[in-house]
């Protein structure tokens, strides 16, 4: 039975002595208790949770933070907000609300999320938390009120990364110019951050999202400027890890729209022998795909000659 199976869950439970895994383990029940109808139950077993938390002392707020979200998760939005009140430090307790709110915006609370997020003393983790509310608007179909709420964020990297999720998610992309205008936002958001990785990385997610609206030339644009981000300084390994990745989906993606010749000459740009070769094989996989035996054989043949040449064994 559906009660024998929680049963036999919590004797299973028992037997971890850990305390922080022991109390995992009873968030985890109470969370599926929930999602099988016996909210009681669930809401009984989060407060025997609070009472072992009280006594903790090395991971009492991690324990906090993760019991406050399992509340918000069975429907006890308070009780959560209220766990989260009782956390002593203000970073935990940001991170708390952020994690009540994401759920909430997941559920389709939007107000409530919102809510909960006004409250959120960190800007970068308040800026995390309306990052997650904009893509669950998107998803679910809200774009005004999900760019609304990605404008709300002042973290140039956060608010980027809204911006291009917001641009590809399902219902967006189905009005491909309006995705394509909300990639541009996207991009005058990444122009404004400092850091040189965290720029390479918000553009490398810019131009999957390009990929995915499929336009591969506004792919290859905003590839260019992870070039250009370091300001003329020899580039980090992050940023050139990045380029390489984006250059490899953005060589199979014109490979798989039968543009060859373009494909082969975007994966001989790839910096990194490893993921030039990966790129070499994902091209040829595509020629495959569309019938060209002849070139997938030529263009495996390229792979396995740069890949001979790669030095770490490990690559």
């Amino acid at each position: 039975s559906e009660e024998g199976r929680f049963d036999a869950a919590l004797e299973t439970a028992a037997l971890i002595a850990d305390e922080y895994l022991r109390t995992a383990a009873w968030r985890q029940i109470a969370v599926a208790r929930a999602r099988a109808g016996d909210r009681e139950a669930a809401g009984k077993l989060l407060g025997k949770v609070l009472q072992e938390v009280a006594s903790f002392k090395n991971v009492r707020v991690e324990a906090l933070i993760a019991t406050a979200e399992a509340q918000a998760q069975i429907g006890d939005v308070p009780g959560g907000l209220k766990t989260a009140a009782a956390v002593e430090i203000l970073l935990g307790k940001a991170e708390a609300l952020r994690n009540i709110a994401l759920v909430q915006a997941q559920r389709g609370d939007f107000k409530g999320a919102i809510e909960t997020t006004g409250a959120i003393a960190d800007e970068k983790i308040k800026a995390q938390a309306l990052r997650g509310i904009a893509v669950a608007r998107a998803e679910k179909g809200e774009r005004d009120s999900a760019l609304q709420t990605a404008a709300g964020i002042r973290d140039p990297y956060l608010k980027a990364g809204a911006l291009r999720r917001i641009a590809v998610a399902p219902a967006m992309l189905k009005d491909r110019a309006a995705a394509l205008g909300i990639l541009k936002q996207a991009l005058d958001s990444a122009g404004a951050i400092q850091g040189e990785n965290e720029k390479a990385d918000a553009l490398g997610g810019i131009t999957m999202a390009f990929l995915a609206a499929g336009d591969v030339n506004g792919a290859l644009k905003t590839v260019a400027l992870i070039e250009s981000a370091g300001a003329g300084k020899p580039q980090s390994e992050a940023a050139v890890t990045t380029r390489s990745e984006v250059l490899r989906a953005i060589a199979v993606a014109q490979a798989q729209s039968g543009d060859s010749p373009r494909a082969l000459q975007t994966a001989g740009s790839i910096a990194a022998p490893y993921m030039q070769a990966s790129a070499l094989a994902g091209v040829a996989m595509a020629q495959a795909e569309r019938g060209d035996r002849i070139a997938a054989d030529a263009t495996l043949r390229k792979a396995m000659q740069v890949s001979s040449a790669i030095q770490d064994f490990a690559a």
